[in-house]
């Protein structure tokens, strides 16, 4: 990547977008620039920068090829989060995926760290609803490999955090 980012760095343009960036002059619209380009681009300023960044793209699937893409510049070093919108189920359904659900909330924990991300957001997913930031920490539990953990807490925890107890 540094190669890539001595090259971005004789642009005048580059250098432009990261001095608003760092004075603050934000948001950016970043148009005219294929996708690949922006991955590029956003995984520089990134290396270059102590900032984190928020991108927003018009769907989902953008959302999820954008982070991809950015990740393979970033080459396993950091890792950029896609957060996907909600999928929104008005019937009671036992067997309804939380999937997205669950990458939902495990993005949100990892925004909570002091470390500095990309987020990548379809415009769709950055409007719904979610947890504000204490009541995530508050209804979290962390077990460690090998850590032993009485069930009985983890149970209360669970219906504190709003699940119901159902025995087989």
């Amino acid at each position: 990547m540094s190669r890539f980012l001595k090259v971005f760095e004789a642009q005048q343009s580059f250098m432009s977008l990261l001095q608003n960036l760092e004075n603050n002059n934000t948001p950016v619209d970043l148009v005219g620039v294929s996708q690949i380009h922006k991955a590029h681009i956003v995984a520089s300023i990134f290396e270059k920068t102590d900032k984190s960044v928020v991108l927003l793209t018009a769907d989902d699937s953008l959302a999820q090829r954008l982070t991809e893409e950015i990740n393979d510049f970033l080459e396993g070093r950091e890792k950029a989060l896609c957060f996907t919108s909600r999928e929104f189920v008005f019937n009671n359904i036992e067997g309804a995926s939380r999937e997205y659900e669950l990458e939902r909330i495990s993005v949100l924990s990892e925004l909570t760290t002091k470390k500095k991300h990309i987020l990548v957001a379809s415009v769709q997913s950055a409007m719904q609803f979610t947890l504000p930031k204490q009541e995530l920490k508050n209804h979290t539990i962390e077990i460690k490999p090998g850590q032993e953990i009485a069930i009985d807490k983890i149970v209360k925890h669970l219906i504190g955090a709003g699940y119901v107890r159902r025995d087989n």
